[in-house]
């Protein structure tokens, strides 16, 4: 059974989902009383994730604890289960214990891909799996499940037309996929320039640019 869409996330998460700033984070952390409503695990669940992707050791943890308590009253919402994912790979990440890495990924990715499972058609759900995927070892097979993701995130972005920079990100990640088909390369490039205006470049983005199609192609 899959879900239209899962349930929306309160409005302070919504705005902490985007920091990615250490302090900003760990601020927002600061601001929170020790309730445990559901807004409040989803701040805090969201503050440590995001905490954890910029490479703090510890925060994973943390992550897992709140957002297993959001999964208890709720075991099928599918953007919890995903950042559930995503935190458990990062837990294995940051262990120094090799011998059981392999099997915490696997416990992570079996909660992205019961989230997708449940919500096909949420780009944020198909992002994080996407995102977790991409740093994987080989030895996960997970190539092709990225690019799935990828594709399919960028076609519910052109869909919606709501986020353009969000889609040339996509489109960038597409193109570093394709290995040594140049054309494809040169494809999802050209995609992702096309996608969002050139104000919204990065310093990244135009160097790519640049040095793909030539200065004048990129100004």
């Amino acid at each position: 059974m899959t879900q239209a869409d899962p349930p929306a996330l309160p409005p302070g998460a919504q705005e902490v989902r985007r920091l990615w700033n250490e302090a900003d984070l760990r601020a927002r952390l600061g601001d929170l009383a020790d309730e445990a409503d559901s807004a409040t695990l989803w701040i805090r669940a969201l503050a440590h994730h995001n905490l954890a992707a910029l490479g703090v050791r510890g925060e994973a943890a943390q992550a897992e604890t709140a957002l297993k308590r959001l999964l208890a009253a709720e075991p099928d919402h599918a953007l919890a289960l995903a950042y559930l994912g995503n935190a458990t790979i990062m837990i294995a990440r940051d262990s120094r214990n090799f011998v059981t890495k392999p099997a915490t990924v696997r416990n992570g990715l079996v909660h992205l891909d019961r989230a997708v499972e449940l919500a096909p058609d949420h780009v944020a759900i198909r992002l994080l799996r996407a995102g977790s995927g991409k740093r994987l070892p080989k030895l996960f097979n997970r190539r092709g499940q990225v690019i799935a993701d990828l594709r399919r995130a960028a076609e519910l972005l052109e869909a919606s037309g709501e986020d353009p920079l969000a889609l040339a990100e996509v489109f960038h990640d597409l193109a570093d996929l394709s290995g040594e088909d140049a054309a494809m390369r040169r494809r999802y490039l050209l995609s992702a320039r096309d996608a969002a205006p050139r104000s919204t470049w990065g310093a990244a983005s135009r160097e790519i640019f640049e040095r793909e199609f030539g200065s004048d192609f990129a100004s």
